[in-house]
């Protein structure tokens, strides 16, 4: 494998920086628009305590109509409407990808 100089950058920047990779649970409620102290008045601490710790037990999930759901991104029009999920777990996603990774 060749590996550009501009690509070391780029993956050397990442890993200095591994404070900048959100959890999983925190992302979602990103592009969401929320911060977690907005979930934890909605939904109580030991709720988003669960989500955050949890392998099998996703946040809730977006309508499909709403403007943040991925569904209506155009880098997933190929995809059929099920195969964006609207909420996910650590569970969903390993299920999701250890097909591709293992092909």
């Amino acid at each position: 494998m060749v590996v550009n100089a501009a690509d070391l950058a780029i993956y050397t920047n990442w890993l200095a920086k591994p404070s900048t990779i959100p959890a999983k649970t925190t992302e979602a409620f990103k592009r969401a628009g929320l911060n977690k102290s907005d979930i934890a008045r909605q939904y109580g601490e030991q709720q988003v305590l669960v989500w955050r710790r949890s392998y099998d037990t996703p946040p809730p999930a977006l309508a499909a109509d709403d403007p943040r759901c991925e569904r209506g991104d155009p880098r997933y029009a190929r995809l059929a409407k099920d195969q964006v999920p609207l909420t996910e777990c650590l569970k969903d996603t390993v299920a999701r990808v250890l097909p591709c990774w293992n092909d």
